[in-house]
Formats: C-alpha cells, sequence, structure tokens
C-alpha cells in the first residue's frame, strides 16, 4: 500500500510528483491532489490521474481534474463511461455525461443497470441520446412501469419509443398506448393486430381515432378487417370506417392492392345489407 506524505510537510522538490499525483487521485486524496495542482502546475498531459480517480469512483477529484481542464484521453472516453455503467456509478456517470466523456453511437449494455433500477441514471443516458441494445427494450419497458418519469425520456428517440410502443401494444396498455401514439409512436398492421387481439370494442375505436390520416386509418382497418372479418363486432366498426372514409377510399384506391380492392367492393356490398350499428 502506497504511504502518502504529510500535506503539512510536502517538499515537491524531493518527489516524483507525477507519481504521487497520480496515486493520490487512484487512492481518493483530495487534499494531496489540490496541493499538487497549486504547486507543482500539473498540466493536462497528466491523463494517468483522472483515469484512475474514475476508475475507482472517486467522483470529487475528478470533477476537480475536469475543471482544471484534465481531460481523459479521447481513445479511453467510451471505455471509462462503459466501466461507470457497469459499475453503477451514478454520481461518477452524471459527470461524465455533464462534460460530454463517452457520448457516442456506441450501442451500450443497460443490464446493470436495469436490474438495479437506477432510474436517474437510464434518464441521463436517453437524454443524452445514448443508443441501447434492442435485447434491453424489455426491462426498459418493465421500468418505465415502476417509474413513469422515464416516459418524457424516451418520447425524443424515435427508434426507442416505437419499440416501447410495440410492447405496450403487447401488453395492451392503453395508457401507454395514449400517450406514445401523442408523442409519435406510429401504429402499424402489427401494433394494430395486437389491439385488435383484445378483442376489446373499445380498445380498437381507441386506436383507430388515434390515426390522423384517412389513408392510413382505412389500410389498418383493411387489415384488421382481413384477420377478423368473421367477428361482426369488428365488422361493424370498420364498416363505419369505409363508410367515413369512402371518397378517400375512392381516391387511393388504385394504389392498393388487388386483395385490398377486393375487401373494399365486398364492404361495400355489406355496406347495403348490413343493418345500421346505431
Amino acid at each position: 500500500m502506497y504511504t502518502f506524505p504529510n500535506t503539512a510537510m510536502l517538499d515537491i522538490s524531493m518527489m516524483d510528483v507525477d507519481y504521487v499525483f497520480q496515486k493520490s487521485a487512484k487512492y481518493g486524496q483530495i487534499r494531496i491532489v489540490e496541493l499538487l495542482l497549486n504547486k507543482a502546475n500539473i498540466t493536462s498531459k497528466n491523463n494517468y490521474a483522472i483515469t484512475y480517480a474514475c476508475k475507482n469512483n472517486h467522483v470529487d477529484i475528478a470533477k476537480l481534474l475536469l475543471m482544471q481542464n484534465i481531460h481523459i484521453p479521447t481513445e479511453k472516453q467510451t471505455n471509462i463511461l462503459q466501466y461507470a455503467i457497469k459499475h453503477n456509478y451514478t454520481q461518477l456517470i452524471l459527470l461524465l455525461l455533464e462534460y460530454k466523456i463517452g457520448i457516442n453511437q456506441t450501442l451500450y449494455d443497460f443490464h446493470t443497470i436495469l436490474k438495479h433500477q437506477n432510474v436517474i441514471i437510464v434518464k441521463s443516458l436517453l437524454d443524452h441520446g445514448i443508443m441501447y441494445r434492442k435485447d434491453n427494450i424489455r426491462p426498459l419497458y418493465n421500468l418505465i412501469l415502476d417509474d413513469r418519469t422515464l416516459m418524457h425520456a424516451i418520447i425524443y428517440n424515435k427508434e426507442i419509443i416505437n419499440d416501447i410502443f410495440y410492447i405496450a401494444c403487447m401488453h395492451i396498455n392503453m395508457e401507454m398506448f395514449d400517450y406514445l401514439t401523442n408523442h409519435g409512436a406510429i401504429i402499424t398492421k402489427l401494433s394494430a393486430s395486437m389491439i385488435a387481439n383484445s378483442k376489446n370494442i373499445d380498445n380498437l375505436q381507441i386506436m383507430l381515432q388515434k390515426i390522423p390520416n384517412p389513408k392510413h386509418q382505412l389500410e389498418i382497418a383493411m387489415h384488421i378487417y382481413q384477420k377478423y372479418f368473421k367477428d361482426g363486432r369488428y365488422s361493424k366498426i370498420l364498416y363505419e370506417i369505409i363508410s367515413k372514409n369512402m371518397a378517400i377510399t375512392c381516391l387511393y384506391q388504385d394504389n392498393f392492392s388487388n386483395d385490398i380492392n377486393y375487401i373494399i367492393r365486398n364492404m361495400y356490398y355489406k355496406l347495403l345489407i348490413i343493418p345500421s350499428t346505431r
């Protein structure tokens, strides 16, 4: 174990300043670090000190060095942030993100943080646009269920919002469905089918009302009709959509596949014979 000199008796002329400086940063001796910064004029070339401070979670020393423009070498920045994430060093991660250290397009594994339910760090990583791995999406969804403050963090990332939206539809989470569609989540044929699987008419109506584009609404309605045409409850709602969008249907009909055109003609016919739903 390295023995640190008494700060009151420091004689920097008689020591290897770089060595003592690095060891002090490594073992959390902030008083010695401060004295050497002032007396020895340590410069940015001494990168080992801040690396040691970060790896040993000495946040006060890391912050002091960053304020003195002593920075982590560029090639080590991503590794330092990943190391802090792996060890769940909350305050250090926040400090590194504040100084934009390690922020790039690397796919970070949130597994440890999600396991520990560290909402502060997950939110900070998402706020800084740091990407996540696809295999983390379900635990991220579960964490959002426990702490809704994360909802605000995901709405600025279109990839994440649509992945979370997919799981919300899978679990028929209509509260999250409503929030995410209000913030840009896209209703696809797959997500629409999941909502339709609930066999809940109210859910189906809510979903269709959330589609502002008439052509897109019509296409989703057609898709659901193909899957659930035997369900009389759904059919009545879908007929209403067809009737409401009849002009749009005619306008875009040439752009639909032959199968869709067949359904349109078939549903027009049924509209003439199905009793009113009112």
